[in-house]
């Protein structure tokens, strides 16, 4: 229940912490995929939580944004690659199966 007002997450806090939502989840995000390797044992042991934890303060950070960041991702070109990218991943995922 304490998303559903959404904005009170971060009421009064400045945008440095909005900033640090999305640079410390997007890092997590991104060391994890450069660094890590399908068979590391530490991934399930609570790696996946982690990067999935990272994924989502990045994503909460630029939901409850109305800066630059939030704009950017909500631009249309950005939409239509999200769009266009989901249906490549739908199209391509059967060839990867077989």
């Amino acid at each position: 229940m304490a998303l559903a007002g959404g904005d009170h997450l971060f009421r009064g806090a400045g945008r440095a912490i909005r900033l640090a939502g999305v640079v410390i989840g997007g890092g997590v995000v991104l060391v994890a995929a450069e660094r890590v390797h399908a068979d590391s044992p530490w991934l399930y042991r609570g790696g996946f939580t982690l990067v999935a934890a990272g994924a989502a303060l990045m994503i909460a950070a630029l939901a409850w944004d109305n800066g630059r960041l939030a704009r950017l991702f909500s631009a249309a070109p950005a939409v239509y690659v999200g769009r266009l990218s989901y249906s490549l991943y739908l199209c391509t995922s059967p060839s990867s199966v077989w």
